[in-house]
This record gives C-alpha cells, structure tokens and sequence, in this order.
C-alpha cells in the first residue's frame, strides 16, 4: 500500500529551465569561437551533469555554484567573452519564479496522499518556487538536505527516512529518464514516468502518464 507520492518538481509540476538554458548558450554562442548552438548546449548540460554527480557528502556544493561553474567552464571551452556570472543570473531568477503547469496544479488539490517534493535544486530556490505557485508541502528533500544529487539515490532515501516510510511503500513521479526514472529504481521505488511530450517509453519506468492527474485514475494510489 502507497503511503506517500515522491514528486519531482522543475520538468513536472513547473517547467524545467529549457528556454532559459537556450538562451545562455545563444549569448555564449555569439562571443564565442564560431561553434554551434547543439555543440555547446551539449557541452553546458554534460559538465552539469558532471559536477553533479561528483559533489557528494563531504564534496556537496550546492546546485547555484554547480550552475555557475558549468557556464564557467563552458565559456572558457568555447572562448566566449560574455560574462558568466551575468548569464547564471538568469538561471537564478528561473528557479524561484517558474511557470507551473496547470494540470499539477490540479493534481495537487486532489491527490489522496501526502506529497514530498524532491528537486535537485537548493532548499531556498524551493522554498521560493513554491511560494510563488502557492503550494506549501509538509515535506521537501533538496539535494542541499540531502547532499547529494538526483540520480544518486541519496536523495531519495532521505526523503523515505524523513517520513520513516520503506522504498514500497512510497511511488516517485518524475519527467527525467536519467535523473528521475533511473534514479528512483535505484533507490528501490515504484517510478512513474510523466510524458507530456509523447515520447518514447523508456524501459526503466514501471509506468507512464502523458499528465499528472492521469496518476489519479491508475489505481497506484488506492
């Protein structure tokens, strides 16, 4: 029996930072060597993903430094004149006032069970996103809680060990194949893929919806 719903939240119940990261990479694709946009999106999001999954326990280093340190390293490979700090400004504003998607909103007023938000994103950033869509959940789990990222499957034993609650007795929603789907198999949960986009299903996820509130008709919440 379900006791709680795990709930990614950038890419699921707000949009993920896709148009802003578009636009830093435009703006260093213009100071740059000439290389092209694909190239260097690529590139941004691979160090992110990197630095990432190397800060752990005792090496965390929250996700704004991460953030800022992948445009760094980014600029310097393609030798970008604009400046980092500026463009990483974007980034920030992005995380504490995201556009929710409706249907999350639907999905949260009518959810049977206890919601823990889990984010890869610092508590404050959060804390401030949820304020703006006027959501206040009774639990988070922050990788800076956790000190660890999504995938690691840190995170979301800490959010089981915050409710004392065992990996099947909790279901994860997610909209992130890497992040989200194979994180959460790795911690031991049930892990709904959520596929807004009508893309292919992946064989990690246990199981799929095109929208939030389609989890309520599934049966995984009874």
């Amino acid at each position: 029996m379900k006791k709680v719903v795990l709930l990614d939240f950038y890419g699921t119940v707000v949009h993920d930072n896709k148009l802003v990261v578009d636009y830093i990479c435009n703006e260093l694709q213009k100071t740059g060597d000439g290389s092209c946009h694909d190239e260097i999106i690529c590139y941004f999001r691979k160090k992110l993903f990197d630095l990432c999954s190397a800060s752990f326990a005792r090496k965390f280093r929250k996700q704004r430094t991460l953030m800022l340190s992948a445009i760094k390293h980014t600029a310097k490979r393609f030798r970008c004149t604009a400046n980092p700090e500026l463009l990483a400004e974007h980034l920030y504003k992005f995380l504490e006032a995201p556009p929710v998607f409706e249907d999350a909103l639907e999905f949260l007023n009518k959810c049977p069970l206890p919601v823990v938000i889990v984010s890869n994103n610092d508590t404050i950033d959060l804390q401030k996103a949820l304020a703006f869509i006027k959501y206040y959940p009774k639990y988070i789990a922050t990788s800076e809680l956790a000190r660890a990222y999504k995938p690691n499957p840190r995170i979301f034993e800490y959010a089981l060990e915050r409710l004392n609650l065992k990996p099947d007795e909790a279901i994860y929603v997610g909209d992130n194949i890497e992040y989200d789907i194979k994180g959460a198999k790795s911690a031991g949960l049930t892990a709904v893929w959520l596929n807004r986009y009508n893309k292919l299903a992946p064989p990690e996820a246990d199981f799929c919806i095109s929208s939030l509130p389609e989890l309520l008709t599934t049966g995984l919440l009874d």
